[in-house]
């Protein structure tokens, strides 16, 4: 045509059987050669067997090196992290134009405001400015995804990470703060966390464990393809759920350290209250990890008599003040927005459907289980291997819905200890603590399925929420993990439970690296990337 000129090709030659060049490539090799590492490092003779998580008492040595190896994987992590973040060039800077919101609200701020515009004239006079239908079938401007009150938009999206970030960036330098760069720093705050909560973890409760199990942990925590997603796909949406994923772990690990610490118990439980308060400016459903408070606390609070008495009065306040005092800073900023402390405005989203009049439905939540949870991976023969997963309902609605890549348990067999919740003998494993431990494991897990029956009916079905529920339902089943690894060397099925470990760790790896390369969806590998994406199918063709 007229755009690219006459277009011309010629067939030179055809050969059958023909001798094909060896090419040699790096990173197929650098994988081949880490799966036979792995494999050979988890032989069932192998010494890390036999290297607990805590030294010998007295032998400096052994702890420094188990010390530098814990450094050396958390390094590694935010290292991996960091190119992740950076894979997709399309996701380095806003991919609508309503994902500038938090560098809208940094502008505002600095000026006094807390509304980031004014509504068109048009959206004043309609009876039910919330039903975007109506608005689109209608001409009616409107800012999507903003929250839409008295004539004003505002930002619902948490505070705390403008707060952190976004404010403090636009005030020294004068630029908007990628989502992109926000998303890695909570990231890698996250990884810092869940290093520290898992050392606590182990040290408080399964010091003779195999050190190696450390670093399924840090897999599990880290490393789940819901976070995963996040990474590879950073965007606005991603900056409260990742930024309440650290907290969270920050202020387990706060509270798990303050156990512990002698003179400065009420300093890090004074931290860890700060760090689980602030997911309430973030994500306000993680608020609900703070339950986790019951089982940690219970001997404090009933059998040694510590918490909540005259003897442990300022340790009760280092719990309590910082939950105080984060809501009255929240309260206050929801009053000035909606007018009212309690209303943090997701309600007056302009959003694909009207969410003042969503309501509760008991279907919508069952449908949210089962995709959130369990829905079956979808496969084909050829590259790139994972397709996005059908939802399909009968449900009598509007069920919002994104591509999804399927439930977790469907997804990652590392989840699997989690099911031994179901066990009551699993409460009863050796000492009391381990009982506190695993109800600790079942809070964590009940809350995620809290969580994930409020995102389904509250919101829908998206990607991006299964978020919100993976994080404690791997903390729930790193625990069970290591009862299970303490059960199988009781049993003498340690070397079963070795091998089904190995199985579940590839499986897990192999599905990121699935979740990489898929090519659903509106941003992927493919649109963004195409020369990583193509070099990918390269290497994988025999």
């Amino acid at each position: 045509g007229d755009a690219y000129g006459e277009l011309s090709f010629g067939l030179k030659s055809v050969e059958l059987n023909g001798r094909m060049p060896f090419l040699f490539r790096w990173p197929r090799a650098l994988a081949i050669a880490l799966l036979l590492a792995f494999l050979n490092a988890l032989r069932p003779k192998s010494r890390l067997h036999g290297i607990a998580f805590l030294a010998e008492e007295g032998n400096r040595r052994g702890r420094r090196k188990r010390l530098a190896a814990m450094a050396g994987l958390t390094a590694v992590l935010i290292g991996a992290a960091w190119g992740f973040v950076r894979i997709n060039p399309d996701c380095r800077s806003n991919l609508a134009p309503h994902h500038a919101q938090y560098q809208e609200l940094a502008a505002a701020l600095s000026r006094g405001e807390v509304s980031v515009g004014e509504a068109d004239p048009l959206l004043l006079e309609v009876e039910n400015p919330y039903d975007t239908i109506y608005l689109q079938a209608n001409g009616i401007p409107y800012r999507a995804d903003y929250s839409y009150y008295d004539g004003n938009y505002y930002v619902y999206f948490g505070i705390v990470p403008e707060l952190l970030f976004y404010l403090p960036v636009y005030l020294l330098t004068g630029r908007a703060l990628p989502n992109y760069l926000a998303v890695f720093a909570f990231f890698a705050g996250f990884i810092l966390a869940c290093a520290g909560l898992l050392f606590e973890l182990m040290r408080r409760w399964f010091p003779k464990a195999p050190f190696y199990l450390y670093g399924v942990g840090m897999l599990m925590l880290t490393g789940s393809y819901s976070l995963f997603y996040l990474l590879i796909r950073p965007d606005l949406y991603h900056v409260p759920i990742i930024a309440s994923c650290m907290f969270t772990a920050a202020g387990l690990w706060g509270w798990l350290r303050g156990l512990s610490a002698g003179r400065k118990k009420a300093l890090w439980y004074a931290f860890g209250s700060l760090c689980m308060a602030l997911t309430a400016g973030c994500r306000p459903q993680f608020a609900l990890f703070s339950l986790l408070a019951v089982p940690l606390f219970w001997e404090e609070v009933f059998r040694k008599r510590e918490l909540f008495s005259k003897k442990g009065a300022g340790r009760t306040a280092a719990l309590i003040l910082p939950f105080l005092a984060a809501a009255a800073g929240l309260m206050y900023y929801n009053a000035l927005r909606f007018g009212s402390p309690l209303d943090f405005g997701a309600s007056y989203s302009l959003t694909s459907n009207d969410m003042t009049h969503r309501g509760f439905n008991l279907s919508r939540i069952f449908y949210g289980l089962w995709y959130f949870l369990l829905e079956p991976p979808r496969m084909e023969a050829s590259f790139p291997y994972l397709m996005s997963a059908a939802i399909e309902t009968d449900y009598p609605g509007r069920m919002v819905s994104e591509s999804c890549l399927g439930g977790i348990f469907a997804c990652s067999m590392l989840s699997w200890p989690a099911f031994c919740l179901l066990c009551r003998k699993f409460f009863r494993r050796g000492t009391a603590q381990k009982g506190f431990c695993s109800a600790a494991a079942a809070v964590s897990a009940g809350v995620s399925l809290a969580i994930a029956a409020a995102d389904a009916t509250g919101a829908g079905i998206l990607q991006r929420y299964s978020c919100d529920i993976s994080f404690g339902l791997f903390l729930a089943a790193a625990v069970c993990l290591l009862l299970l690894a303490e059960w199988a060397r009781e049993k003498g099925v340690y070397g079963a439970f070795v091998l089904w470990l190995k199985t579940a760790v590839l499986l897990h790896a192999a599905f990121l690296f699935l979740a990489l390369i898929q090519a659903d969806g509106s941003v992927n590998l493919l649109t963004g990337n195409p020369e990583l994406y193509y070099s990918i199918q390269a290497m994988l063709r025999l």
